[in-house]
């Protein structure tokens, strides 16, 4: 497939997925913020108050990095994400079939980071935080909270002022609340 313009083909055809599903794609909360490309969302998983209440946000995060596949929103050539592993190369597959590299940072209890690596949609050095976490005035409710920054591409602006970014990691937060320990 020929480029748009000077990108890329494998650019363009991420793009032009993308474009697409902005249609459908609700207006980015004002967390998000355009000039550094920086945001952080609090998705509420919708897990059951039953499974809330029986496990710890580190048990069900523990969970979710052994079966990663099952709840990321996007395919990856890592099935899980297991302690203390880090320093391990994973691929995203957003759009299929396309790879999108990320470094696994860290693993701490209830949360992982990645950072994304050269060839990735969204470009190099970019870092997101994933953390599950419990309501404060809601305890029975579980929380996915995503914390991303990092330096300006067009990609990225696109993702997040878009309203994209939030679609994808609200599918990871229903994932995780619709199918750990059902």
């Amino acid at each position: 497939m020929a480029g748009i313009g000077k990108l890329p083909a494998r650019i363009a055809t991420a793009l032009t997925v993308s474009l697409t599903c902005l249609l459908a794609t609700p207006p980015a909360p004002a967390s998000a913020r355009a000039e550094d490309l920086s945001y952080t969302y609090e998705i509420e998983t919708e897990m059951p108050a039953s499974r809330v209440n029986s496990y710890s946000s580190y048990v069900i995060m523990s969970e979710v990095r052994a079966n990663f596949t099952r709840y990321f929103p996007f395919r990856s050539n890592c099935l899980s994400l297991p302690w203390p592993q880090t320093g391990n190369v994973c691929n995203l597959y957003h759009p299929d079939p396309y790879p999108n590299p990320v470094l696994l940072l860290y693993i701490n209890g209830s949360n992982f980071a990645f950072k994304s690596l050269p060839g990735h949609f969204e470009g190099a050095d970019r870092f997101i935080r994933f953390t599950l976490f419990k309501g404060q005035f809601y305890p029975n409710r579980l929380y996915l909270r995503v914390e991303a920054w990092g330096p300006y591409t067009p990609q990225a602006h696109a993702t997040i002022t878009s309203g994209l970014a939030y679609q994808y990691w609200s599918q990871f937060a229903l994932n995780i609340g619709s199918r750990a320990f059902a």
